[in-house]
């Protein structure tokens, strides 16, 4: 697993860096790199937007580091990025690559995993989070095979905190 697939080809990309929570970038986009980000994958992208409450910005990036690996072990997990909205500070937005939405759905959330990994960062939620999947282009949201439509959501799911919030 990689935690930035789409930077290694050459695409720009602008986040949270994992370690010390300062923002980084890669701004070498080249012509390989794009046509590698739009190439077909039979994974799957959940996107969730998540608004932390106002001043609990820090204390939500912390949660997040401490927790990351919960999800970021789980099987059928390809990758995991969180970044954060340059004009809205308080909104983040963590992307994860899976196998497939049944890989996310059956592996994390449906295990222990989701409940430990909410338990850090849920405290700092504003409300709950929006939850899509995303299929490249060609391919089936779920299984991978050939489904003919451009941009597909899969599903959307919003997540209640663990705390109810």
């Amino acid at each position: 697993m990689t935690d930035q697939p789409v930077a290694a080809h050459g695409v720009h990309q602008l986040g949270v860096d994992d370690e010390s929570g300062a923002q980084q970038a890669d701004v070498g986009a080249t012509e390989e790199g794009r046509a590698a980000a739009e190439e077909p994958s039979s994974g799957v992208l959940e996107i969730a937007t998540i608004e932390v409450a106002p001043g609990a910005e820090d204390a939500f990036l912390a949660s997040y580091r401490a927790a990351r690996s919960v999800l970021a072990d789980t099987d059928g997990c390809r990758s995991v990025r969180m970044t954060r909205g340059v004009e809205s500070p308080s909104r983040f937005v963590l992307l994860v690559e899976w196998d497939s939405v049944q890989a996310h759905e059956a592996n994390f959330r449906a295990t222990d995993r989701f409940t430990q990994w909410r338990g850090h960062i849920g405290p700092h939620f504003a409300s709950p989070p929006h939850i899509e999947h995303y299929a490249a282009p060609g391919t089936s949201p779920g299984s991978g095979g050939p489904f003919g439509a451009a941009l597909v959501t899969s599903r959307v799911v919003v997540l209640p905190s663990v705390d109810g919030r």
